[in-house]
């Protein structure tokens, strides 16, 4: 994603440019911008207005004002995405619907292959402390030209033309899209691999828990057992992540269930094997708990 040797501008803004807060941009963002001056997560910006506006010519730059979009680490975005699946508890953890795993799946490979409307995503090897980031492209601020020596002097990274030119795709909205490289142009790995990998580190994070909503209530009783024969006790992570990595499958849990029935209504002796047949499939039928696994 990164320019090539020898390419780098560092006394040039571009669009694409992504530059680090340091004291001196901080100072400029204050004037007009004081959240994003001193707010956790928010120490890379993204250059978003063209290069050909930020040229500069008789010691200034066309651009009246310096577009810049806020990088903030990828688990931000994600967290967002994941509120739409995730369970209510009241222990420690986060339960999440597997059911929409695919869904959540789906997002973090558009995430990774920047087909996202309004983000691009910057893995963690462009910076020093490997977190994975994204800029949200809708979430922007604007610092006069004058400031512009500020910028370039903060100037931390330049994107290769190709991932520039998708910036301003993305920023502008237009019809026909840029096509950067993919994931499976880029190296010589096992591609599939590589993405399985981000998927399972964005989703699968400590404390996450992917589970049916009946293995949800089968957890919530468990935790609630563990605190009655426990005196009360705080339930911590620990507790949680125990129960939840012991929980019977989805579908040992819809079997118990079914022989729970069939034990609960074996009909007396003597009875037609028929009959017998009949009465436990009308049980199993009308079972409020076994159909919501169907």
């Amino acid at each position: 994603m990164l320019c090539r040797d020898g390419q780098f501008a560092g006394t040039e803004l571009r669009q694409g440019d992504i530059i680090e807060r340091n004291e001196a941009l901080a100072d400029a963002i204050r004037q007009a911008h004081a959240y994003y001056a001193d707010a956790d997560c928010y120490d890379f910006f993204l250059v978003l207005t063209p290069t050909c506006d930020l040229v500069m010519r008789s010691g200034k730059c066309n651009a009246r004002y310096i577009t810049l979009a806020a990088v903030r680490p990828l688990e931000v975005l994600v967290d967002r995405q994941l509120k739409k699946y995730k369970q209510s508890t009241s222990f420690p953890g986060t339960c999440l619907d597997r059911a929409k795993r695919i869904d959540a799946e789906r997002f973090v490979s558009r995430i990774i292959h920047n087909t996202e409307e309004g983000y691009l995503f910057l893995p963690g090897e462009l910076f020093f402390d490997n977190i994975d980031r994204c800029a949200f492209l809708l979430l922007s601020i604007a610092l006069r030209s004058s400031h512009y020596e500020v910028c370039a002097s903060a100037k931390y990274l330049q994107l290769d033309d190709i991932f520039a030119a998708r910036v301003g795709d993305l920023t502008s909205n237009l019809y026909g899209g840029v096509a950067t490289a993919a994931i499976e142009e880029q190296a010589d790995v096992d591609h599939k691999q590589v993405i399985d990998d981000y998927v399972a580190k964005v989703l699968d994070r400590p404390g996450s828990y992917w589970l049916t909503k009946e293995q949800i209530r089968r957890l919530k009783q468990e935790v609630g057992a563990w605190k009655s024969a426990n005196g009360g006790l705080e339930v911590t992570d620990e507790v949680v992540n125990d129960i939840a990595s012991n929980m019977p499958a989805h579908m040992d849990l819809a079997l118990e269930r079914i022989a729970t029935v069939i034990a609960d209504n074996l009909l007396v002796e003597n009875v037609a094997k028929e009959q017998f047949l009949n009465g436990i499939k009308i049980k199993l039928s009308s079972d409020p708990i076994l159909k919501r696994f169907f």
